[in-house]
């Protein structure tokens, strides 16, 4: 048997739907008030994250943490 991993969900056809339709609502809010778009990357060096956990419990308790193949600390952004 599977379980969902806490604080994940997955999201079903009818609740994209809505989703699809509160974020075009959204977009077309953001751009009549000149809002452009970022994408920011998945993860970051871990030294981002320290900096930040100073000011939030969450991002200190709450992060993956990997070394990649040249062993350099990375962290997956948490989402929010």
């Amino acid at each position: 048997m599977f379980y969902k991993i806490k604080g994940t969900c997955d999201l079903l056809p009818e609740q994209t739907l809505l989703w699809h339709q509160v974020e075009t609502v959204l977009h077309a809010f953001f751009k009549r008030h000149n809002f452009g778009e970022i994408r920011t990357p998945i993860m970051e060096y871990t030294e981002v994250f320290h900096r930040a956990a100073q000011h939030s419990e969450m991002v200190s308790k709450e992060t993956y943490t990997f070394l990649d193949k040249k062993k350099r600390s990375l962290t997956l952004r948490p989402e929010g």
